[in-house]
């Protein structure tokens, strides 16, 4: 049930664009689909990942979708201070965007869906020296 994956995934985005405790650390204009643009802004989020298993049993009919949600954080200045490194800048991020996916109930076209963080990972970026990466690997339970 592919045809899952784009609807559940405008719903997910909605939520932590929606999420006070997550913009509070991430602009909602910063968090975005599997493309992210060249000229994006610090911190940043993005989806990604996603694949679906068919729910197929008698009783129960959709999919299990499994996504990544990756966050993107750099170190926090204040007056030319320091006031934040960004390992502790992504943890925060990721707290904050557990708590909005962590066992919630969404609705997507008329199906129920609850996601669960299954997963966190915290560690350096590989594409900018003073980046840390984070990634709360999800499911979200979609029943038709």
């Amino acid at each position: 049930m592919t045809a899952l994956i784009i609807p559940t995934r405008r719903v997910v985005l909605a939520a932590l664009k929606a999420a006070p405790e997550v913009t509070a650390l991430v602009a909602a204009d910063e968090i975005y689909p599997q493309t992210t643009p060249e000229d994006h802004g610090w911190p940043f989020g993005r989806w990604d990942g996603p694949s679906s298993i068919p729910l197929n049993a008698a009783c129960v009919r959709g999919a299990e979708i499994s996504f990544m949600v990756h966050w993107f954080a750099k170190p926090r200045y204040e007056a030319k201070q320091m006031v934040e490194t960004a390992e502790d800048h992504c943890a925060r991020i990721l707290a904050a965007a557990s708590i909005v996916l962590s066992g919630n109930r969404f609705t997507v076209g008329g199906r129920a869906f609850r996601t669960r963080v299954t997963s966190e990972l915290l560690r350096r970026d590989g594409d900018e020296a003073d980046a840390f990466h984070g990634t709360l690997n999800c499911i979200a339970r979609v029943l038709a």
